[in-house]
This record gives C-alpha cells, structure tokens and sequence, in this order.
C-alpha cells in the first residue's frame, strides 16, 4: 500500500540516505527523513525535467569521483539545499529562463511545473505540500 493511499504516518528514518542532488534538507540536518523528503526529491527531479539542470545548481553528470571530490560535492550539495535563499534564487532563475519558451501554451505548462515545485522543495518538511496534494495540484 503507498503512501498515496494511507497517508503519511509520520514516521521518520534517522540514518542518512539518498542522492546528493535530491537530498532534503532535513536528511542534511540529521533531523529524520520521512514522506516529505520524498516529495522534496521529487520535487528536485521535475525541477531537472524542467530546466535540464540540477535544483542544487549545475548539470547532472554521471560517473565516479574521488573520495575528496565526493565530500566536496556533498558539502557544496549540503550548503546550496539548507539555504532558503539559494533555492528560492534557482526557481526564480528557472522562472525567468521558462518565460523565454516561445510557444505560450507549453511556457503555461512549464511554469504551473514549476509552481508545484516551488511547493514541493519549502525548507520546513511541514511546510511542504503532501504526496497527495501533488496527486491532485491544480
């Protein structure tokens, strides 16, 4: 049964987890992670869907990387997702780059997108729209 269809329970996981680039806040803060740190990752990939570039800022890469490189990444990841200011900096970025898609309908639909992200990556989890309102966002 997903979370969709019983709802959230609350619950958190302690232990850290999860991708650098879709990571939420509070993972970072080591404040437990639950169905809203989910939400923030998904959140994070249509941001990717939409602007072809990471919400933690650059383009997603594939491959391996030194183990200083990967701490590096992790810290500079860590940083850029705990800050209000540079988050709500890259959807006004995307927002600007998206009023620039010349056929309206498709820029209508690119930026409703990314209002459901705005709602999706809000720095305080119970601040976050739940999995079952992004079933439903309109």
């Amino acid at each position: 049964m997903s979370l969709l269809n019983r709802g959230d329970s609350g619950r958190t996981i302690d232990a850290f987890a999860g991708t650098l680039p879709y990571t939420a806040p509070e993972a970072f803060q080591h404040h437990g992670y639950g169905a809203a740190s989910d939400v923030w990752a998904l959140g994070a990939i249509l941001y990717l869907m939409l602007t072809g570039e990471l919400l933690v800022g650059g383009h997603a890469t594939s491959g391996n990387v030194s183990p200083s490189a990967g701490l590096q990444l992790r810290d500079e990841a860590m940083d850029r997702v705990c800050s209000a200011e540079f988050i709500n900096e890259r959807i006004e970025y995307a927002r600007e780059g998206l009023q620039k898609i010349d056929d309206s309908e498709d820029m209508a639909w690119a930026l409703k997108g990314l209002d459901l992200v705005e709602t999706m990556v809000s720095q305080n989890p119970k601040s976050r729209v739940s999995a079952l309102r992004v079933q439903h966002f309109n």
